[in-house]
């Protein structure tokens, strides 16, 4: 299964919070993921806004599916994150109704680009003023 991939041009970070921690009022961006739990508050966002997080880590790239994926496909997922196991490539993962996205850290990026088109994925990246290159 060929999925074709676009690779953002900013740098993400993650950030942990108390699970009882209010949602940063300058969390935002191109990409927003907020997940809640009863252990922690996660928010990724990109890099540039700075949040007060006691723990975060960053220097994420992310990697987006193209296109829309009903939740009645199977595998679209496993079919991108496996080579990536394998290239021994860490990943953080999200879903959203749409589609998936994935993010590996910056220096990991080129092993994992090379293993995704070596599984016959088409990866492409999109540039500062939004258009795509391969």
């Amino acid at each position: 299964m060929m999925t074709e991939l676009t690779v953002a041009p900013l740098e993400f970070t993650v950030h942990r919070f108390e699970a009882g921690h209010l949602i940063p009022d300058r969390a935002g961006g191109q990409f927003l993921a907020i997940i809640r739990t009863r252990n922690e508050l996660c928010v990724v966002c990109e890099s540039g806004i700075a949040l007060a997080s006691p723990r975060r880590e960053s220097g994420w790239r992310l990697i987006a599916f193209d296109g829309t994926h009903p939740f009645t496909d199977t595998g679209v997922l496993a079919s991108v994150l496996n080579p990536l196991a394998e290239a021994k490539v860490s990943i953080l993962a999200f879903s959203s109704f749409d589609t998936d996205y994935l993010f590996v850290k910056g220096h990991s990026l080129a092993e994992a680009v090379q293993a995704l088109s070596d599984a016959g994925h088409r990866v492409t990246f999109e540039s500062n003023r939004g258009d795509h290159r391969s």
